[in-house]
């Protein structure tokens, strides 16, 4: 969480805690007051719930939703707007997952024996979300070079050389 809060400092977002339910998180840039991350005050009582959110809203930062699609998800979803939707939340997601469970270090904990998705949530202080997303990238990442990774493989196989690129 620490590394998360000083990302917040150094980049001048402004993080509230508010009653937003039935939300979890939004990240939002104003004119005004510039970026805002708002996350309801129910994750104060979870600190690995909120980093996964803190992570995510702060992955919206850095690959901002395209904004005229923000204002259009308010009034409907067609087709077209829902796609770029999550386009923009898979982007977020994307670098909350890479900040959270760095690749090298997700494989030095398997090979060190946290082989399974509840060791892997509790070594690295995430939910369950996060770590599946993680597998699954690797899994892209590895059908895209051409190979198949099962899960059961996983706690046998060596990182590769050249990295993932992710």
């Amino acid at each position: 969480m620490e590394k998360l809060l000083e990302i917040i400092k150094r980049e001048e977002i402004y993080l509230k805690y508010d009653d937003i339910w039935p939300l979890l998180g939004f990240y939002a840039n104003y004119a005004q007051i510039g970026p805002v991350i708002g996350l309801d005050k129910s994750l104060l009582y979870s600190e690995r719930r909120a980093r996964c959110v803190l992570a995510h809203e702060l992955g919206h930062h850095f690959h901002p939703p395209r904004q005229e699609i923000a204002v259009l998800t308010q009034r409907f979803l067609d087709d077209a707007v829902d796609i770029i939707f999550h386009q923009d939340e898979y982007k977020a997601r994307r670098w909350a997952v890479n900040f959270l469970i760095p690749t090298w270090d997700f494989w030095r904990a398997v090979k060190s024996g946290y082989n399974s998705l509840h060791l892997l949530c509790e070594y690295f202080n995430v939910e369950a979300w996060v770590v599946h997303a993680k597998w699954m990238q690797i899994r892209m990442e590895e059908k895209y070079r051409g190979k198949k990774t099962k899960r059961k493989e996983v706690a046998n196989k060596t990182p590769p050389k050249g990295g993932f690129g992710i």
